[in-house]
């Protein structure tokens, strides 16, 4: 998962050190994951243990933003047909705002 700079510094707030849960992939910092798992999934309960302060792409997901498609539903998710139906243009705004925020922090270029 992407971070934008208020993610990391959010999280970081909350006393967490910035290696334990951010690695670096094609110039953008990254939510960690421990054998396939976001670094902070809880195993026993399935739940996140940051929820309230959980990043931007967390919140927006299932939603990805596929090249070519457009904004549309992580092929990924179990629900994906029934939230496909449900994807309001509002949704679709704020996940192209984030990716523009990803460009902005980081430098990059995401071939909107």
């Amino acid at each position: 998962m992407p971070l934008a700079k208020i993610d990391i510094e959010t999280i970081r707030s909350l006393s967490i050190p910035e290696r334990r849960f951010v690695v670096w992939k094609g110039g953008l910092p990254r939510l960690r994951n421990i054998g396939g798992s976001c670094v902070f999934l809880d195993k026993d309960t399935n739940m996140c243990t940051i929820y309230p302060y959980r990043p931007i792409g967390c919140r927006l997901y299932p939603l990805v933003y596929v090249s070519g498609e457009g904004v549309t539903v992580d092929r990924l998710c179990p629900l994906r047909e029934q939230v496909l139906k449900s994807i309001t243009e509002e949704k679709k705004r704020l996940l192209i705002s984030f990716l523009k925020r990803l460009e902005e922090d980081w430098g990059i270029n995401i071939r909107l």
